[in-house]
């Protein structure tokens, strides 16, 4: 797997991922609206002229060197501090390697660290199971569901929490609590070794910091 990065869009890189652009069938909820797409190259300067303003930060999605995808953190609202991420990738060729998500976890990233957004909002049609599978893997959840949307948010509180807590305890830990849990049950306590709680006490505190 090539390495997967973000760089902002400019017009050049917009017309190389147009020129491999395919239309996902997959994703039409009616397929009376679906169209094969064809290349133009005036439409193609037109779209990239419409996303430039101040309330959206367009992407392109780079595995190494070549444009693969397209992200955007639209509805950039400063005052609330949250915005609404969306993603669409080139072509089949480049769907179901895990690219997608790299890119979504960059674009976290850069909401938070970059933006100093509190929170991430998306969505994903009924139909696009790939998509929402990758959305709650990278941190959102689930709000809603609306019309053909189901609708996800992240939070900065819930990125910077989305290990569980039992991967940043020292594995001795779950033994103790196994210990209360057996005791608690009138069950015959585990024989194997301990530890003090205060000793315990201080490699939690540790681990939080």
């Amino acid at each position: 797997m090539g390495q997967i990065s973000l760089q902002i869009m400019t017009r050049e890189l917009c017309h190389d991922l147009y020129k491999g652009w395919t239309n996902d069938a997959s994703i039409y909820m009616d397929m009376k609206l679906f169209k094969p797409y064809t290349y133009n190259e005036d439409a193609v300067n037109r779209y990239f002229e419409s996303k430039q303003d101040v309330s959206r930060v367009v992407f392109a999605i780079m595995l190494d060197a070549e444009v693969i995808g397209e992200l955007q953190l639209k509805q950039i609202d400063r005052d609330r501090k949250e915005c609404t991420l969306s993603i669409h990738m080139q072509n089949d060729s480049v769907k179901g390697k895990g690219y997608g998500t790299q890119a979504e976890k960059l674009a976290i990233k850069y909401a938070f660290e970059k933006l100093g957004m509190l929170a991430v909002n998306a969505d994903a049609v009924l139909k696009n199971t790939r998509s929402q599978h990758v959305l709650e893997k990278v941190g959102f959840r689930f709000v809603k569901e609306e019309g053909i949307f189901r609708y996800y948010r992240v939070e900065q509180a819930e990125s910077r929490s989305s290990k569980p807590i039992c991967s940043v305890w020292p594995p001795f830990f779950a033994c103790h609590c196994s210990l209360v849990i057996r005791m608690a049950l009138g069950l015959e306590p585990w024989k194997g070794p301990t530890m003090p709680f205060s000793s315990i006490s201080s490699t939690i505190r540790a681990a939080r910091a």
